[in-house]
């Protein structure tokens, strides 16, 4: 993934405590999988086993990543 490095930096934003999230999905070859972000500090804590290999860091908003999506939906 291929982040352009002349974007200004994001805000931090917070989720009201009620907000609900919709997940989002992406395709990657023939694989269905869920779109995700983890802040700096999340990342720092995820086990390395957890963390997926496809990532980029993306300045003010933290790491983004691709992981397998629900098997529901496969």
């Amino acid at each position: 993934m291929i982040i352009p490095s002349n974007l200004p930096p994001q805000r931090k934003q917070s989720r009201p405590a009620k907000s609900s999230t919709t997940p989002v999905y992406c395709i990657v070859g023939d694989t269905l999988c869920e779109v995700r972000i983890w802040s700096d500090a999340e990342w720092e804590r995820l086990d390395s086993a957890a963390k997926p290999s496809q990532v980029s860091h993306v300045p003010g908003l933290g790491w983004v990543g691709a992981v397998l999506g629900p098997t529901e939906l496969r």
